[in-house]
């Protein structure tokens, strides 16, 4: 009890001191922004440079919050010999996660409390507070649902009573034993989330029809020009991850629809909309949204039955010969598991992920891109899109390694494919 006491009283007293720090960070940081407004009176340059320095110092403090936490636990842990092995690893974990969540939304709710004012100055948004806190805890959320789809099958398992289920005798520690099943649930959940995201993140987005009455008649008429009956949607660049900042999207649930971010909408000429349009239409045409869902399904599924059940089935029989007391086949199917875990990781990765999907992935883009040449765009124009959504983004070149785990071609790969195209079309 007296080291439960002594963690919380650490644990506080670091964060009370990280708080202090983050108060006086988020002031400057949005003193700096408000002088990169007044200086250059861009609103994109103000926020990315405010929003980069925040969520460096929010990864940094994270870091160190989660390090001490996990480190202080351990100590104790040990010392009492209150947990051992991979229960230890568990209960770390889980410690980690719980401590990462309550700094992460607490963290947020004091960023929004000093910096409002400071975003409704810039971005000229007639904004409540209790609005804005509403809307940071939406993207907390958004947060969670994304990635706690990989964490939360894993502890589902350890509480359910797998051996009892299917009658089988433990060697050792019972949540060892059943977190050797985590791989199964976990397969399942992100199937489901890949099932479940096109209806959840427009929700997220806040999306709204587009405000310009202009610019809609313009993109109703390019979509009845292509044959295709779409929704079209505006959203807030704020209001979005950061890899979606400056962000065009098709997605494909109920109804087809586009998304464009306002950032885009501000900075882009009539004839680079219509491009982008266009390439976005050519995902539709194509239906490369229901390709990506069924090859995101078959690639989950192989992995499953390739790598993670034979794994799971290595280590049963470890778990039976071990019972039985035959130490030797007991260590060697154990060690054959891990090899089948590492060496079945590792090919997947190179030979399905690297030489397959990616590939298919880069090739949408490259199909999309020969969709908007095919209806007349001229090469520069959508040459410039693409330049200009590599800027608003600040995004950087994509070193080789980089672009192989990339669903998208590289700028200059992307730039050299259409005008070679456009050659081969006679553009």
């Amino acid at each position: 009890m007296d080291s439960i006491i002594l963690v919380r009283n650490i644990l506080l007293m670091f964060s009370f001191i990280l708080t202090f720090v983050r108060i006086i960070s988020v002031k400057l940081l949005c003193q700096t922004a408000l002088n990169e407004y007044n200086s250059s009176a861009c609103s994109d340059k103000a926020l990315y440079k405010y929003n980069r320095w925040e969520w460096e110092f929010f990864r940094q403090a994270t870091i160190l919050v989660i390090g001490a936490a996990l480190f202080i636990i351990v100590l104790i842990s040990l010392r009492e010999r209150v947990i051992s092995g991979i229960v230890t690893i568990t209960f770390v974990f889980l410690a980690g996660i719980i401590t990462f969540l309550s700094y992460f939304i607490f963290a947020n709710v004091i960023d929004v409390l000093i910096s409002h004012q400071m975003y409704k100055f810039i971005t000229k948004i007639e904004q409540s507070m209790i609005e804005s806190i509403f809307e940071k805890l939406l993207k907390i959320f958004f947060f969670c649902f994304k990635y706690g789809s990989y964490v939360v099958p894993i502890f589902l398992t350890a509480f359910l009573p797998l051996e009892k289920l299917f009658d089988l005798e433990v060697a050792y520690n019972v949540v060892a034993f059943r977190l050797r099943f985590a791989p199964i649930p976990f397969i399942l959940t992100r199937i489901i989330y890949d099932l479940v995201f096109p209806y959840v993140y427009p929700w997220f987005l806040r999306a709204k029809p587009i405000e310009s009455k202009f610019i809609a008649q313009f993109f109703s008429e390019i979509a009845n020009s292509s044959s295709i009956n779409i929704m079209i949607y505006q959203f807030q660049s704020i209001k979005a991850p950061k890899e979606d900042c400056a962000n065009a999207f098709a997605m494909n649930s109920l109804r087809e629809k586009i998304f464009i971010s306002d950032s885009i909408l501000k900075n882009m000429i009539i004839d680079e909309l219509k491009a982008l349009l266009l390439h976005e239409i050519g995902h539709l045409k194509n239906r490369h949204l229901s390709k990506q869902q069924r090859l995101t399904m078959c690639v989950l599924l192989l992995y499953l039955f390739v790598v993670l059940i034979p794994f799971i089935g290595l280590n049963l029989l470890a778990d039976f010969y071990s019972v039985r007391e035959n130490e030797v086949i007991s260590f060697i199917l154990f060690i054959s598991s891990l090899a089948v875990m590492i060496i079945g990781t590792i090919a997947y990765y190179k030979y399905v992920i690297c030489s397959k999907v990616t590939p298919f992935l880069r090739n949408q883009e490259k199909e999309a891109d020969e969709f908007v040449i095919k209806c007349g765009v001229e090469p520069h124009v959508l040459i410039s899109v693409l330049q200009k959504l590599h800027c608003l983004n600040h995004s950087s070149s994509l070193k080789k390694l980089a672009e192989m785990f990339s669903t998208h071609p590289s700028l200059e790969n992307r730039i050299k494919y259409i005008n070679e195209f456009a050659k081969s079309m006679g553009s």
